[in-house]
């Protein structure tokens, strides 16, 4: 993929991406895992919320000024 393609499609699929590593990740800490790597786990999926997040928001930004 070319850096200048950074469209609509780009952004839900970045978005598609992020959540279903963070599904793997929520039912990684389901499985029983110990203290360090669920604090590990969690940190990981509040970044990647945060990343999905701003995707949305770009995503409805230029949808809007489009």
């Amino acid at each position: 993929m070319n850096n200048d393609n950074v469209n609509e499609y780009y952004l839900n699929k970045v978005y598609e991406d992020f959540h279903k590593e963070q599904l793997k990740l929520m039912n990684d800490m389901k499985t029983g895992i110990d203290n360090e790597k669920q604090k590990a786990i969690t940190k990981q999926i509040s970044l990647m919320n945060t990343i999905m997040i701003s995707c949305l928001r770009i995503r409805n930004i230029r949808n809007a000024n489009a």
